[in-house]
């Protein structure tokens, strides 16, 4: 054995060279990073380390808070306005729906609510609509950048879309009364309500497009949304099951032209889409809304990059020499 000399894996310096910076596992926490669970300042600790306060591993509070592409992504203009935004049009969306669910199955059960409450039933959709209308201006133009320039005109018309949806919404509740079912035959309302009701699906439609790649943008800023883990509903997706009831409404409108028993049977088949496109939408606006109450947190305490977790790099030491 001989005890001056140094393996060559030992990682002690020589004497009059630079003692290198110890590894990025190793070295401390340079940037303020507070803890995922209590909040503390984890500044100054080791990577390898705890958190004084309540235990948790500093690696677990990194694992949460860094985010390996946070460098590249755009600042947000308005975070809080932002945040909100997407909260709102995709919980506005979500809420107006269950509402409609709930006045079509007033129809569909002959249940005799009052028409006081049918009526402030339908304000607070329109409300709803509204409201989801406003929040999508959020993803006109929520930060800078090239791909939010390209997105910039198709999320400003997705948003001027609600105004003919509104209108559409408005004139089907008017010809919806209680007690009376909408998709029963062609003489409850004729083909008018089924193309109010068509037009209406088709906007949304259309909207989802449109608004979907700035939408996509923002989804970005979440490491578990890029990498799908928490994703269960894209737009796309969405949009698509909405095709579903475009179909059943042309089954239906080709079944009231079919005379006997084959036009029912084509009217029965056209209302199952309807209804099964019906729920798949509504699960997807579910899903939609929980994606944007989870996004929210990370557009107003953006993700750390590493370099931000560590801080600037301290030069390297020299020993004196002896």
């Amino acid at each position: 054995m001989s005890n001056g000399g140094s393996s060559a894996g030992s990682g002690d310096a020589v004497a009059g060279e630079p003692i290198r910076p110890a590894s990025t596992l190793s070295r401390e926490l340079g940037g303020d990073v507070p803890c995922a669970r209590c909040a503390y300042n984890l500044r100054g600790l080791s990577i390898l380390g705890k958190c004084p306060e309540c235990a948790l591993p500093v690696r677990a509070t990194l694992l949460a808070k860094l985010d390996p592409r946070a460098d590249e992504l755009q600042p947000i203009t308005n975070p809080r306005f932002t945040a909100w935004g997407v909260v709102a049009w995709s919980t506005s969306a979500l809420v107006a729906a269950v509402i409609t669910w709930v006045l079509r199955a007033a129809d569909a059960f002959s249940a005799r609510l009052p028409g006081d409450w049918v009526g402030r039933g339908q304000m607070l959709m329109m409300l709803c609509v509204v409201l989801s209308g406003l929040g999508a201006i959020a993803l006109i133009r929520p930060h800078g950048g090239d791909q939010v320039r390209r997105g910039l005109i198709p999320a400003l018309l997705g948003t001027i879309l609600y105004l003919p949806l509104l209108w559409l919404l408005r004139g089907l509740m008017e010809m919806d009364t209680i007690g009376a079912d909408p998709y029963s035959d062609e003489a409850a309302h004729g083909g008018r309500r089924l193309l109010y009701h068509a037009l209406s699906v088709a906007t949304i439609i259309v909207q989802l497009h449109l608004l979907r790649p700035n939408a996509r943008l923002l989804a970005a800023r979440s490491l578990l949304m890029r990498t799908g883990r928490v994703d269960r509903q894209t737009m796309r997706s969405v949009a698509a099951v909405l095709l579903v009831v475009l179909l059943g409404d042309g089954m239906r409108l080709a079944g009231w032209s079919i005379p006997g028993g084959t036009g029912v049977l084509v009217d029965q088949a056209g209302r199952g889409l309807v209804l099964v496109g019906s729920v798949l939408f509504t699960i997807g606006l579910f899903g939609i809304a929980v994606d944007c109450w989870r996004l929210a947190p990370v557009i107003l305490d953006p993700p750390l990059s590493l370099a931000q977790a560590l801080g600037p790099e301290r030069p390297a030491r020299t020993e004196p020499s002896r």
